[in-house]
This record gives structure tokens, sequence and C-alpha cells, in this order.
């Protein structure tokens, strides 16, 4: 771990990243391995020391309140985030000035935080995104160990749902014949149906291999998933040479369609794009509703 003094903390979207490197590139599929995010030494943890008073800076400043995003790019959660609260105090910062903040994480630790995050949204907005590649806690550390248990994640869904703080199941990153199966699908849907989930998110089933991650990528293939290993390389033996490539599941389209049939028959969101929207929506609570995209 090492610290550096930002200059800046906020992206022109409003993402909000405390942190960089460390766990959050050990999952199968990890954008921060591409040659083009410049991470040179993956295990080592980059700390913005100043994050929090730069987060206040920026929030006075803005004319117009948005959604803060945090997640995108790197965990808020990682395991140094215990004992320095940087995502902790910059939560208070949102709540001082009256954003909202969408967090995405793999992290059980957030249940720390859920005090702050219930407080936003009662005046504001929360909505967390919770991966749930599996509900097999096999399968599930081998395709990201820095994830918290199955059990974590459940009752993070539980508790925030209780809360009233909308959460959004991600299915996500789903690979062909690790996790793509029906009876998997349909596991993760009963589970998010049962603790509460807002949403479910799936993006396009798909992602795409770039140089750093693409290598990588095979090398958990080969090494985590040996059973599957020569129909995955039968498959995809013929772009193995391309630089970059997307990775599809066979199921695709079932999996769309289940998604979509379930979740309308329990009133929870499955439109994609109307996700994306109601992460970046502001809302004020206590004057009414507001939308402001401040990029």
């Amino acid at each position: 771990m090492h610290f550096t003094e930002a200059k800046t903390i906020l992206t022109p979207q409003n993402g909000l990243n405390i942190y960089r490197g460390g766990p959050n590139i050990r999952c199968i599929f990890s954008p921060l391995r591409n040659t083009s995010s410049h991470v040179d030494d993956f295990e080592d943890v980059e700390v913005k020391e100043n994050a929090d008073s730069l987060l206040a800076v920026a929030l006075r400043k803005k004319r117009n309140k948005t959604m803060i995003i945090m997640g995108t790019l790197a965990d808020p959660y990682v395991p140094e985030e215990e004992k320095l609260e940087l995502t902790r105090k910059c939560l208070f910062e949102i709540k001082r000035y009256d954003f909202g903040v969408s967090i995405r994480t793999k992290s059980s630790l957030i249940l720390r935080d859920i005090d702050i995050i219930s407080e936003i949204n009662e005046k504001t907005k929360s909505v967390i995104t919770i991966p749930f590649p599996t509900t097999d806690s096999a399968i599930s550390g081998r395709i990201d160990p820095d994830m918290s248990p199955i059990s974590e994640r459940i009752k993070l869904l539980e508790e925030f749902s209780l809360r009233k703080v909308p959460v959004i199941v991600a299915i996500d990153p789903v690979v062909p014949y690790i996790n793509d199966s029906e009876e998997g699908i349909r596991s993760i849907l009963n589970i998010a149906a049962g603790f509460g989930a807002f949403a479910i998110e799936y993006g396009d089933l798909k992602f795409t291999l770039s140089p750093g991650s693409r290598e990588y990528f095979y090398d958990v293939i080969d090494e985590r998933f040996p059973e599957v290993r020569d129909r995955f390389f039968d498959k995809y033996k013929e772009s193995m040479n391309i630089k970059t490539e997307e990775i599809v599941s066979n199921n695709r389209k079932y999996i769309i369609q289940e998604i979509n049939e379930f979740c309308e028959k329990r009133d929870i969101i499955a439109d994609q794009s109307m996700i994306v929207d109601y992460r970046r929506k502001y809302e004020n609570k206590q004057s009414g509703e507001q939308l402001f995209f401040d990029f």
C-alpha cells in the first residue's frame, strides 16, 4: 500500500475512486488489468489520502446536486478501508452537502456504513449494487477470490432492503461453461427476489478482453477451471490470437428472457437502460424530485 496526494477527486461523470489496485484485480475479468490502465504493481493499493478534503471542496463548488458514483473502477471497500475509513469520511461529505450516492461493492465491509448510507437515502438517494455472479460458494471463490461469501452478500441485500435502500443485484461476470447455466441464473434470481432486490443488472451478458486482461483471463481458465478448459479453448481457439475479443455465453438469449420474465412477475426492474438512468438520477426527498446531470 502507498499513499498519494491527489489533485482532483471526481471524474467528469462524478465518479469517485479513492483506491486503486489491490484485490480488485484478482477477479477472472478485471478492466484494471488492461495495459491501458497503467497499473504496474497489481498487489499494491494506491490510496488517495486527501480524498475526503478534496471531495468537500469539489461538492461545495458544484452548482447542481448530483449522484456521486463509487465503485466503477475500484471497490471503495478494499481491506485497507477498515482502518483508514476514507470511504466513510467521503460519505459524510456527501451527506453534508446533500448529494446522492451510488455504490458498487463486493465487500460486506459496507455494512459498517449502513447508518450514514441510510441517512443519505432519507434526504436524497443511495443505491447499492452487489455482484452475484453465482450462488455456488466454490465457483464464486474461483471467479473472484476477494468477493465476500454468498451468505454475507445475502446479508447485505437483506439489511439494506430492510432500511429501504434500493439494492441492485448484478449478475456479473457471466462466463461460458462456468456460471451461465439455467439452474445457476435461476438461483440468483430467487435469492434476489426473496431478499428484496430492487433491480437485476446483467448488462449485455458479455465482456471484452483487451491486452493485459485477456492474458490473465486465459491463465485463470487454465489454473482455476481445468474442468472446462478444453471446452472453453475449443470454442475460442479461432480468436485466441486476436488482441481484443468478446466473451459471450451460448445461453445469452435464454438468460435475458428468463431474467425479464422472472422480474416482470415479481415487479423487479430489469430494464438495463432504466437501471443506468436510475443510478444517475438525483432526488431531493425534502423538496421534491430533481434531475441533474452535472458533467
